[in-house]
């Protein structure tokens, strides 16, 4: 039960974003059946949709690829793989091959960047015994409504619903327990992508950067964006590393989603590792754009701009 609801709080960004047009659809409704305010509440709202975000990150981009939803792809040097595949990278919890010689990272390929991170987050949702500190912001705004009205109102009913997050968490043969509060879930699901192994496709990167940071080397890879409707939800690239929006897998009766056009402008990873080749730092920053629209009774349409912004300080 502890593992549920860890898996549970873990993926609220995804609902709260998923929420944002149901949550308007439900505060007009409520509202005009009810003419009143106080009738609504802002407990356990379970609604749609997403929209516009502008990556904030400074990160050089090499290209311009992008990916429509449900594409397959792969790098001529690298086998395709499926959407929530483990891949095979390293587990041990000594250190795996993530040192490179300071005079050789200039000369390392997006390939082999993205297979040194691949095999350190590995080492982080290994067995391994560490203490790691996440924090965590979510931001979401609707920008657009088709009511007008209502956007500030479910805006603050969004602001109600997020919050910052600053945790620690003890590691330790595979399960990972709040300091804080004492509950438990696996290594596997609380260290992002949950539930899964993380892969990082060369074939889905516009860049890939290692430089040195004192003693630690901190490599950096950016996405390509990617397209996702309500028919086809899984963004290829991003859903191989990060938690996306599962859009069909949420639960919105008795509202209706009946558009989700998301863009995922590009999300960036950062890999921090010490002079032993042990993970340090994983940020992961995903920002989210797109348009929706649900129903209840009324019909609604909205955009919203969004982002997750994760994280991790690893003490071994």
């Amino acid at each position: 039960m502890k593992a549920d609801r860890e898996r549970q709080r873990k993926s609220m960004w995804v609902l709260i974003v998923l929420a944002v047009v149901c949550v308007a659809v439900l505060i007009v409704s409520v509202v005009m059946l009810f003419k009143t305010q106080n009738a609504l509440t802002d407990g356990d709202v379970n609604l749609v949709n997403s929209d516009s975000v502008a990556d904030t990150t400074s990160l050089q981009t090499n290209s311009s690829d992008t990916n429509t939803a449900g594409t397959t792809a792969a790098d001529s040097n690298n086998s395709v793989q499926t959407v929530g595949e483990t891949t095979t990278a390293s587990s041990s919890a000594a250190a795996v091959q993530t040192t490179v010689a300071d005079s050789d990272l200039s000369s390392l390929s997006t390939s082999e960047i993205a297979s040194i991170m691949t095999s350190a987050i590995a080492q982080v949702k290994s067995d391994a015994a560490f203490t790691g500190r996440k924090q965590q912001v979510i931001s979401i705004e609707l920008v657009d409504c088709s009511i007008s009205s209502v956007t500030s109102l479910v805006n603050r009913i969004i602001q109600g619903l997020v919050d910052d997050k600053d945790e620690t968490y003890s590691f330790s043969n595979g399960t990972a327990t709040n300091t804080e509060t004492g509950e438990t879930t696996t290594t596997l699901d609380q260290i992002p992508p949950s539930d899964k192994q993380s892969y990082i496709d060369p074939a889905g990167l516009t860049s890939a950067t290692a430089e040195k940071s004192g003693d630690n080397t901190v490599y950096t890879v950016k996405f390509v964006q990617e397209y996702t409707t309500l028919e086809s939800p899984v963004p290829y690239y991003h859903a191989q590393a990060m938690d996306y929006l599962d859009l069909a897998s949420v639960d919105v009766s008795p509202a209706k989603i009946t558009q989700a056009d998301m863009t995922y402008t590009g999300a960036t990873i950062k890999v921090t590792v010490n002079s032993s080749g042990q993970i340090v730092g994983y940020y992961t920053y995903m920002p989210i754009s797109g348009t929706g629209s649900g129903s209840l009774g009324l019909s609604v349409s909205g955009t919203i701009d969004g982002y997750l912004e994760e994280n991790w300080t690893f003490t071994w």
